[in-house]
């Protein structure tokens, strides 16, 4: 039995498991100090974590009786454990183990120290009382759970992964969790159903078809039917199937592509993530692939990948933004319409669930109609624009003065500016960068992409500097080692998370004072097949570029600067954000 360590409010204890015969006996005779900690271990809420020192897996738990847990784990024959560790602390209530149980699996997944056997997941998050001091001392738990090699990186680090950004282990925002239960009514009712689950940026869409995916594979109710997540986006997929690897219940195998459907179906459930990023033929790469998928399933070649879903999945659960349709041949609300009534038609149950919490953007449902409006001349931007200062800042914060705010129960505004020079905006995300990590620089498609077939050359300069787009070849490049350096595209950020996005605004987009709108610059939009497709159809030219940009100007969690090239537009933007 070791030692027992006083860490600040902590005691942490390393034991045998199962624990000894004797442990009654001897812990009446330990130190008074211990002797103190081992009460709390039949009738005080208290963590432990259970650890195989062979395999590295750990499982982790909360408890209010250690002594009775223990034996319940020790009769599993399941729990192939060697030690466990009794966390307890005198400030310990059941409100902030269940929270630190939670915290502590999320992070342990994307620690990889150990490998999370846990199965608990689906729980919708909560408030109690001294929530954000609970949190500051969690950060003091977590060091000490690395000085004990329990765990190995520093907390910042960990929730700069992706491992932990789709972690199947998040807490639900209860939007969510309402979701999830209204989806798993309708895959009990054991018929045809088709769900979409609409939601704007940072709602947590992809984070739901996570934990879905993850309840449906571990949970023994649903373990036997034939369940996959279809990502349309192959960068995202490749991702996922990364998360998959590391997650015990899940498989790298049960994330697959649109395509994948015709020869891997049919499905009991598919959950399509991205569902706007789907098309029909004039999307496809390959159109004789295309029709060959179409035969596959028995339709002709004016079916879109939706239609393959539908005609694999008995339970086919889509995950929706219309406003994040950035290709001129994606799927949008008018096909959503059309083909929901072509459902209900065929008597098909049809069901619909809104994601309205905001997961991702720390401005909160404010900054992404502030946004959208300003670029699409709504109503909000100009009543927004004139209470800027009470809910953004901007004045760029340290990592450091945002973390003392929220730990002092005060959350830090989000940081919103225009910045003037292009050498500022570069020096702004470098230091950035340094502080907190991912801090990208993208940009609309106003350039040409010349380093596609050269690699020396650079794509973009502006006010004498030069810059690459994006040039990983992994597909995730924005956690590529060029990314800092380089400016992503829409195609290489929609769907991943940044601290701090700093988004370049290019000649694409022009003022037109006539009308106050932004429109469309058809001569300075550089994507080629999005051009070919909208050749005569302006409106569909117009909605993909105002897209493209609320898409980007809304992956930044902390805070977004904007760098703007046309001086129509940066005046028009400055009637709404300070510039710096």
């Amino acid at each position: 039995m070791d030692a027992l360590l006083d860490r600040d409010n902590f005691r942490l204890q390393r034991l045998p498991f199962p624990l000894p015969a004797d442990y009654e006996e001897r812990a009446s005779h330990e130190a008074p100090s211990s002797l103190a900690a081992l009460q709390h271990a039949s009738s005080w809420p208290v963590l432990y974590i259970l650890t195989n020192s062979k395999n590295r897996s750990a499982y982790i738990g909360e408890t209010t009786n250690y002594r009775r847990r223990m034996a319940q784990h020790r009769d599993n024959p399941e729990k192939d454990f060697d030690s466990t560790l009794l966390i307890d602390s005198p400030t310990f209530n059941q409100s902030s183990t269940f929270d630190f149980e939670n915290r502590l699996i999320e992070l342990f997944l994307a620690d990889e120290t150990y490998r999370v056997t846990n199965k608990n997941n689906g729980y919708c998050a909560f408030n109690y009382y001294q929530r954000p001091q609970y949190r500051q001392q969690f950060r003091m738990l977590w060091s000490h759970l690395q000085d004990c090699g329990y765990a190995t990186h520093p907390i910042g680090e960990i929730e700069n992964s992706d491992l932990y950004k789709y972690s199947p282990f998040k807490g639900l925002t209860p939007d969510q969790y309402e979701a999830i239960e209204g989806i798993l009514k309708l895959v009990k009712a054991d018929k045809r159903t088709c769900t979409f689950v609409n939601g704007a940026p940072g709602t947590g869409k992809s984070i739901l078809a996570i934990s879905l995916l993850f309840k449906l594979r571990t949970d023994p109710e649903y373990s036997k039917l034939h369940v996959a997540l279809v990502s349309p986006m192959e960068r995202l997929k490749r991702t996922y199937r990364e998360l998959a690897r590391s997650v015990d219940g899940l498989r790298a195998g049960d994330i697959i592509g649109p395509s994948d459907v015709a020869t891997k179906g049919p499905y009991d459930i598919l959950l399509v993530d991205e569902a706007h990023r789907m098309h029909g033929e004039k999307g496809a790469m390959s159109i004789p692939n295309y029709r060959k998928t179409c035969a596959a399933l028995g339709l002709d070649s004016s079916a879109t990948q939706w239609d393959w879903i539908l005609a694999q999945a008995r339970n086919a659960i889509f995950f929706f933004d219309p406003k994040q349709q950035v290709r001129a041949t994606g799927l949008g609300i008018s096909e959503r319409n059309r083909k929901l009534g072509e459902l209900e038609r065929e008597h098909v149950s049809v069901s619909t669930f809104e994601l309205s919490t905001q997961m991702r953007v720390q401005g909160g449902d404010e900054y992404l109609d502030f946004i959208y409006d300003i670029l699409t001349g709504g109503p909000t931007a100009e009543a927004t624009a004139k209470v800027f200062n009470r809910l953004f800042s901007s004045t760029p914060q340290t990592d450091a003065q945002r973390t003392r705010l929220s730990e002092s129960g005060t959350p830090p505004l989000y940081e919103l500016a225009i910045v003037d020079s292009f050498a500022d905006f570069c020096k702004l995300q470098r230091g950035k960068e340094v502080q907190c990590g991912l801090s990208r620089m993208a940009a609309g498609y106003a350039w040409k992409w010349e380093t596609k077939n050269d690699p020396d050359a650079y794509d973009i300069e502006i006010e004498g500097i030069r810059k690459r787009w994006n040039s990983s070849k992994s597909g995730n490049w924005v956690n590529s080692e060029n990314a800092v350096e380089e400016v992503g595209s829409i195609h290489t950020v929609q769907g991943y998370d940044l601290n701090y996005g700093f988004i370049i605004i290019g000649n694409d987009l022009k003022y037109d004072p006539a009308t106050d709108r932004l429109i469309a610059n058809k001569a300075s939009f550089m994507d080629s097949g999005a051009k070919k497709t909208a050749a005569n159809d302006e409106d569909l030219l117009q909605s993909v570029i105002i897209n493209a940009y609320y898409v980007l100007l809304t992956r930044g969690m902390k805070g977004t600067y904007i760098y703007i090239c046309n001086p129509g537009v940066k005046r028009y933007f400055q009637r709404f954000i300070p510039i710096i």
